[in-house]
């Protein structure tokens, strides 16, 4: 699909994705002091997959583009008739938001997120929200988003922090997660 809409569960190969991202981030003995996820569903059952135990906060700015009327419609066929579309980060999805307003959502929320006093955080997001994450960190300009797309149940560590209103801050690692996971990916 173009990206799915909120209310969109997670599904049987998704499940299993993120029982196998649980079980890796379980022997990584991964944890945080502060946990969210997006508003939409399926990110909200994999956070409670991989970490059952702990208090999550839903944030909206972590959500999916929004496709609008597209949403539900195949890459495919949105692509046979938009083939232009990714060429222009400012291009908006009819009735739905472009890749820049999604970049300054996520910037918002990345900005609030290093204000408060976190050590450390998980977030449990999509592909969109953390490529944007990810061209912030390494400088990649928005006309070239998405240069780095992460797959399904996939692990993305940053180190960042906010210096005089910037954001700043390296990535330490980018996992493509299990090999059946990454397979699943490039089959969906």
């Amino acid at each position: 699909l173009v990206t799915g809409t909120p209310s969109d569960e997670l599904s049987k190969v998704g499940i299993s994705q993120a029982n196998r991202l649980a079980n890796w981030v379980h022997q990584l003995g991964i944890t945080a002091d502060f946990y969210t996820f997006s508003h939409w569903l399926r990110a909200q059952q994999t956070a409670k997959i991989v970490f059952p135990n702990v208090k999550w906060y839903e944030d909206d700015k972590l959500g999916e583009t929004c496709a609008g009327s597209v949403a539900n419609s195949t890459l495919t066929s949105f692509l046979q008739q938009h083939p232009n579309f990714y060429c222009d980060p400012n291009s908006c999805y009819p009735g739905g938001e472009s890749h820049y307003d999604l970049k300054q959502r996520v910037d918002t929320w990345l900005n609030d997120l290093l204000r408060q006093s976190h050590k450390s955080a998980v977030i449990m997001s999509h592909a969109g929200p953390i490529a944007c994450v990810l061209h912030q960190l390494l400088d990649i300009p928005l006309s070239q988003f998405p240069t780095i797309m992460p797959g399904n149940a996939t692990l993305t560590i940053i180190d960042a922090e906010l210096k005089q209103g910037k954001v700043t801050g390296k990535v330490i690692g980018l996992s493509l997660g299990s090999i059946e996971n990454l397979n699943d990916s490039l089959k969906g």
